[in-house]
């Protein structure tokens, strides 16, 4: 599995390769390892949003710490020690923390910020926090904690929320949730599933509603996953989206709030036409009606969905635009070049 250690490693253990400093130093990933920090669950996400997306670049070697299994590997007494040493042996050229969670659930886990400013001021190492889930309620004060410590944040999928809660707006950095290509492509299967939907029907208040109205209307809506137990494989994810004609998202998180998930560029990049409500934080990268088809009530959704799949060159026409659209716009390539870019710049705050 990409950057991840077999079981019974130490999960400090590099390749050969990284064994010891490169002239430019690596990039080191500080995140966890399983989903929800639970051994035994499926990896998190990051891992192929970062990870993979950065292997499938090659623009960079990288090293992964896994803050969750380090931990659990030391009883709870906290990653600081073991991060700080593995940064003086690596020098990394830039430091990556994964930081998409609520604070209650990471702090046990988190270096604390003292560590990460110590680190940045004696190797001058940037250091990237990546933020998902900035809709959640709350959740802008972990961000607000360690904004001594790092350079800038990049925010995946809300780029309203922290205008308004963060206390050094100005060092936050909107981007799409970058994906691996080697994965979420268009494999030129058959489309023989008329719509999909991969995700957990309880995360968010239209999801169960809109399903259920398609299927009143004999739509046949393949559903499937989520996260947890009920988690897809990753290539099977992308294998339902390479057979999928439409692949639906839903944008709503809680009443009046939306965000940009990472399905809109997983199915896209497949080749899928995307349907979901018309969406602002969407459409700062996709286009309604060229790159994605938009609703806006579940009458439009039911329409626009019988009249896609009766209308096949207007289906493929979308799905190709925005296929071609986020592999030349929303590239793993241009979200990573301007982070190593960062990286050299050290202490230089991404704008």
């Amino acid at each position: 599995m990409r950057g991840e250690q077999e079981p019974g490693q130490n999960p400090l253990s590099t390749s050969a390769r990284l064994d010891r400093p490169e002239a430019d130093g690596p990039v080191l990933f500080v995140l966890g390892k399983w989903y929800g920090f639970r051994p035994g669950n499926p990896p998190s996400n990051h891992f192929h949003n970062l990870i993979g997306s950065l292997e499938s670049t090659g623009l960079a070697n990288h090293v992964v710490f896994p803050i969750d299994e380090v931990t659990y590997a030391l009883n709870g007494q906290g990653c600081d020690r073991s991060l700080y040493d593995l940064c003086q042996r690596l020098r990394p050229a830039l430091i990556v923390v994964g930081m998409s969670l609520a604070a209650s659930m990471f702090e046990r886990f988190l270096p604390r910020a003292e560590t990460l400013f110590r680190l940045r001021r004696e190797l001058g190492t940037p250091i990237v926090g990546i933020l998902g889930d900035t809709s959640r309620p709350g959740f802008m004060d972990l961000p607000n904690a360690y904004t001594t410590a790092i350079d800038a944040f990049n925010v995946w999928d809300n780029y309203e929320a922290f205008l308004h809660e963060a206390l050094d707006p100005d060092r936050y950095w909107p981007t799409w949730t970058p994906q691996d290509r080697r994965v979420f492509h268009d494999a030129g299967r058959p489309r023989d599933l008329d719509v999909s939907f991969v995700g957990m029907l309880s995360s968010g208040p239209e999801r169960s509603l809109a399903i259920a109205r398609l299927r009143e209307h004999g739509v046949r809506v393949h559903q499937v996953g989520g996260q947890g137990d009920a988690c897809v494989p990753l290539e099977e994810l992308a294998s339902i989206y390479q057979r999928s004609k439409i692949v639906l998202n839903f944008a709503q998180v809680h009443t009046n709030v939306t965000a940009c998930r990472g399905r809109v560029f997983e199915a896209t990049m497949c080749g899928a036409m995307l349907l979901e409500g018309d969406n602002p934080h969407t459409n700062r990268w996709l286009q309604p009606g060229r790159h994605y088809a938009p609703y806006r009530n579940l009458d439009e959704l039911v329409f626009a969905v019988e009249y896609y799949l009766q209308h096949d060159d207007a289906r493929t026409r979308i799905s190709k635009q925005g296929h071609d659209h986020v592999h030349a716009h929303c590239s793993a390539e241009a979200y990573w070049r301007p982070l190593l870019e960062l990286a050299r710049q050290p202490c230089a705050t991404a704008r």
